[in-house]
């Protein structure tokens, strides 16, 4: 892989020479265009494609060649399955250096069993992240509960009061046992993957 250096401030002479005889308002300009074009930044203009290697059961995959006209051609009839990723060998978010192996679970979330989740209300076990999901999609309130809290333990008094009123809408107990987090854990597990 090759890196080229590009640098904006290739003859910075030019902006001194200009600063020195110029007005006091277009010196600061000058020392602030001069600051910003300092700034060095690094393009990947190497010449190969960056190749992901994918391994199974600690196997290398190797690429498969095929003719794009003619896999284009049956695009219409294949089923289109969403996939998401469940699980990673690594932190969500965390940066890794290129060529860093990582193991990565994909799953169909529709298909997916909401009991996958840790912790999630006994009403919902049996379901799928899709019926979950289903269940409560028409209700604004409950979605502008999950799309602005990922973690029960920071539901506010009005969220649980508005997730109790959308559960018990649903036939969901909620009590000591069957609680409001509980709940809201399964809601935002299906939300978050039927994205």
């Amino acid at each position: 892989m090759s890196d080229f250096l590009i640098r904006s401030d290739i003859n910075p002479r030019i902006g001194a020479i200009a600063a020195a005889s110029a007005s006091p308002r277009l010196k600061a300009q000058a020392a602030s265009a001069s600051a910003q074009r300092a700034q060095t930044v690094f393009v990947d203009v190497s010449q190969t494609p960056t190749r992901a290697d994918i391994s199974r059961g600690g196997f290398a995959l190797g690429e498969v060649a095929v003719n794009p006209g003619l896999v284009a051609s049956f695009y219409d009839d294949f089923p289109i399955f969403i996939t998401k990723v469940v699980s990673q060998s690594i932190v969500p978010g965390t940066a890794v250096a290129q060529g860093t192996a990582i193991d990565i679970l994909l799953a169909n979330p529709s298909n997916l069993p909401v009991n996958v989740v840790p912790g999630v209300h006994s009403a919902f076990q049996d379901l799928t992240m899709a019926q979950l999901n289903s269940q409560f999609a028409d209700n604004t309130a409950v979605r502008d509960i999950v799309r602005h809290t990922t973690n029960p333990n920071d539901l506010t008094t009005a969220q649980r009061e508005t997730l109790t009123t959308a559960l018990q809408a649903a036939n969901v107990t909620v009590d000591a046992e069957h609680t409001v987090d509980s709940a809201f854990t399964g809601i935002h597990a299906a939300f978050t993957l039927m994205g």
